[in-house]
């Protein structure tokens, strides 16, 4: 573990000088929240039960973080309980105490101190859930316990969760004939994915109080999972043959490739995650400090990847419906089937974070205003180290096909088009058969070096941040002004792989970089009551998205079977985001209320994936996918957001309410390898809204939800015809509870009520390139409390 602190100094100072002031005229009152909030933002909490049950019943509210006392948490928060929160709200625009990078929303928790619980609380929950796509079941169990004891408090928790899953997927993609204009599929593959999941966690946190104004805290997590996988994989290689007889929906390949190939592994990974802290609570001071330290270790000991191709195979192919594709042709004899390669992999992860920060707040009043200062510190340390050790080989000294290890693969469950896989690998007679002739395997050393040296690196990012922040309010108005500065440092080493000009291996080269920036966030929030019923909001601030810090690494990824090529980018810029939201509430009464919301973005070095085709050298007509940055980007968008309580219209309907969700966005990128057109971001829907109905009176609560998306571009091609998009899908799901004695609830969720697939294409729906079986999903069980 490398941790060395480089805090500039005038971080050290800057954020003192508010607590250097004079005194107060009036003692402080407690302020309603540290962040502009409308009242549609504040989530109630489900008493008797978790942070995860109460948002979920708020499927209006949209965040992409989660931040508990200030500080981003990735732990579920299903074993957060509701006795443990004191308040729970969605920040739609961050403020300078949040990390600059906490874009999209923010779900901020606020604890309280263990040893001010009143009763002492012991909660259980077993869960029972079935996957209809592979008629499997899984389980999960959670107990946890929080008691308080004078001075002393502590929560301790232990979840169990084990899954089995089965998945199917047809992936396709497609060439243009430049003669004709025609379209012809390149590769059609079908496969079913097969894996078992188990998670065992243990939490703990202990508080203890010092004083009435001083407490200490400490927390220590532990998580353990396991996963065991294998897919069988049969795919069509038509370009590999000579397109013939070629019309709309139909034509012939002859001399194509038929790979039949079998992927087996399981994994392991640990988390730990432990962390200290100290909260002084005076009169109009507030101080906290905190040091977090988080390991996470994944491992994959047995990577095994097989693969047996007919070569010189004549297809043909028609369609009705362009996703699922007819492929006829003498394809079923298992000894057409040769050995063509064998991946034996060893593949390690590393993570380490470390986090400390210092928090001060002043509060004030005086005869006309109220508020607090609020200043910062925050110093992150990460490091990813990556290892990978492969052995590949391209050949093997005798007569191997797939007969010789293979067993029937059964036929897809769930398409339109029943696939029948044939005869593939076995895993187990694949791995005795390998293990038994090992000798008769020769090394593929470009190949293996290309595959181990290429995906083995280290990358460390440092991020150092200050920030200050002022809070007023005064009459029908309240403002928050301040920003924070944030300098982050990068380093990497990395292999580079040489190949001659022959295209054999000729050495491995370390590679190693570094880069640096600093950027500073300003922020300005304001809120005005325009009346009893009528709340504007409005806030301006600067935000940054950092490259995933493993994506700047050079690594390098070859596909040889899909020709294609996955590469890091070292010059990666970050995303600079420049925001601009306004809000208007109105109260329709007391239960209902109509929101307006309109957002502006002006983003710099937009990330997005491009995919190009190689040209010349050893990889020729390989297409090489990375992330680069675009010049530009505007995203404007407005949302409706409309909550009713059903009872204002009729008695007989108490406990009825409906909410609807609108949104439109409007956004335009231009992208270096296409620099004539316009195109949307990345990820953006044109057009989504979602609609709930909730009954929640007496011992019932129950909600029906419905989600729509228009389809959104998610890469861009040197080609526009090859831009890929993903579908969008309607979704409905179910959720309900029922108290069958104070301390015991049932509760049961169906999702995905209309099997809707996971669908992408190219350029337009009649070319698909990606169909994922989706099915219904049931939830039930039970939650106690003692």
């Amino acid at each position: 573990m490398r941790y060395t602190f480089r805090i500039p100094t005038f971080l050290l100072t800057a954020p003192l000088l508010p607590f250097l002031s004079g005194q107060d005229t009036q003692p402080a009152e407690p302020a309603e929240s540290e962040a502009i909030i409308s009242d549609r933002e504040k989530v109630e909490l489900v008493e008797d039960s978790n942070v995860s049950e109460a948002i979920s019943r708020r499927p209006d509210l949209k965040f992409n973080n989660v931040t508990i006392d200030g500080e981003k948490a990735n732990g579920s928060l299903s074993e957060l309980p509701s006795e443990a929160v004191d308040s729970l709200e969605v920040l739609r625009a961050i403020t300078p105490d949040l990390d600059a990078d906490a874009r999209g929303g923010s779900l901020n928790v606020e604890s309280k101190p263990i040893f001010l619980l009143e009763n002492s609380v012991t909660k259980m929950e077993a869960e029972l859930d079935f996957d209809e796509e592979g008629d499997s079941w899984g389980e999960e169990f959670l107990i946890s316990t929080s008691r308080a004891q004078g001075d002393f408090g502590y929560r301790l928790s232990l979840a169990l969760d084990h899954s089995e899953s089965y998945d199917e997927n047809l992936f396709t993609d497609w060439e243009q004939d430049p003669e004709t204009g025609l379209f012809a599929p390149e590769v059609l593959g079908y496969d079913t994915y097969h894996g078992e999941r188990q998670e065992i966690s243990f939490k703990s946190r202990v508080d203890y109080r010092i004083s009435d104004s001083l407490y200490t805290f400490a927390r220590l997590d532990y998580v353990e999972r396991e996963r065991d996988d294998y897919r069988p994989r049969v795919a069509y290689r038509f370009d590999q043959g000579e397109y013939t007889e070629q019309t709309e929906n139909s034509g012939q390949s002859l001399g194509a490739k038929v790979e039949r190939e079998l992927l087996d592994f399981d994994a392991e990974s640990e988390n730990l995650f432990w962390q200290l802290g100290t909260v002084y609570e005076g009169d109009r001071l507030h101080i906290d400090a905190k040091l977090s330290i988080e390991t996470n270790s994944y491992f994959e000991p047995n990577w095994f990847i097989i693969e047996f191709d007919h070569n010189d195979a004549d297809l043909s192919y028609r369609w009705d419906d362009p996703s699922f594709i007819e492929v006829n042709g003498d394809t079923e004899n298992p000894a057409d089937f040769d050995f063509d390669e064998l991946l034996d992999e060893r593949w390690n992860s590393d993570q380490d974070d470390l986090i400390a920060t210092l928090n001060l707040k002043r509060t004030f009043q005086t005869e006309h205003y109220r508020g607090f200062f609020k200043s910062g510190l925050k110093y992150r340390a990460r490091d990813k180290e990556q290892s990978s050790d492969s052995l590949l080989f391209s050949s093997f000294d005798g007569d191997f096909n797939v007969g010789d290890v293979g067993v029937p693969g059964g036929q897809t469950r769930h398409f339109d088009r029943t696939y029948d896989l044939g005869i593939v690998p076995d895993a187990d007679r694949s791995r005795s058969f390998y293990n038994d002739y090992r000798s008769e395997f020769p090394l593929d050393i470009r190949r293996t070096r290309e595959k181990s040296d290429g995906n083995s690196f280290q990358v460390s990012e440092d991020v150092s941040s200050g920030y200050a922040m002022l809070s007023a309010e005064w009459g029908a108005f309240r403002s928050i002004v301040g920003g924070r500065v944030e300098q982050t440092e990068i380093s990497y080493q990395a292999n580079e792989v040489v190949i001659d000009e022959e295209g054999d291996y000729l050495e491995t080269v370390p590679r190693s970089g570094d880069r640096s920036y600093s950027d500073f966030f300003p922020s300005f929030h304001l809120r005005y009551f325009l009346n009893e019923r009528t709340t504007l909001i409005g806030a301006w601030t600067k935000s940054i998205k950092r490259p995933g810090y493993g994506s700047v690494v050079p690594y390098r990824r070859i596909n040889y079977g899909n020709q294609s090529i996955e590469e890091g980018s070292p010059d990666l810029e970050p995303t600079l985001f420049d925001n601009l939201d306004f809000s208007l509430d109105y109260e329709l009464s007391s239960n209902s209320t109509l929101s307006l919301e309109l957002f502006n973005r002006d983003i710099s070095d937009l990330v997005y994936w491009e995919n190009t085709i190689i040209d010349g050298g050893t990889f020729d007509g390989f297409e090489l996918g990375r992330n680069r940055n675009g010049p530009s980007a505007t995203r404007t968008g407005v949302n409706i957001i409309w909550n009713q309580s059903l009872q204002e219209w009729g008695q007989s309907l108490e406990g009825f309410s409906i909410n609807v969700k609108a949104s439109s966005i409007d956004s335009e990128s231009d992208y270096p390898n296409r620099p004539d057109d316009s195109l949307p971001t990345v990820h953006d829907s044109d057009f989504s809204i979602q609609v709930s109905a909730t009954y929640d009176k007496g011992k019932t609560f129950a909600q029906l939800l419905f989600k729509e998306r228009d389809d959104y571009l998610t890469s861009v091609d040197d080609q526009s015809w090859r831009d890929r998009y993903e579908k969008g899908r309607d979704v409905l799901d179910f959720s309900a509870t029922y108290q069958v004695q104070s301390n015991t609830r049932l509760f049961f969720e169906a999702e995905n009520l209309l099997a809707s697939p996971r669908q992408s294409y190219i350029g337009d729906f009649s070319r698909p390139v990606r169909y994922g079986v989706s099915l219904r999903e049931y939830s039930a069980g039970v939650k106690m409390n003692f």
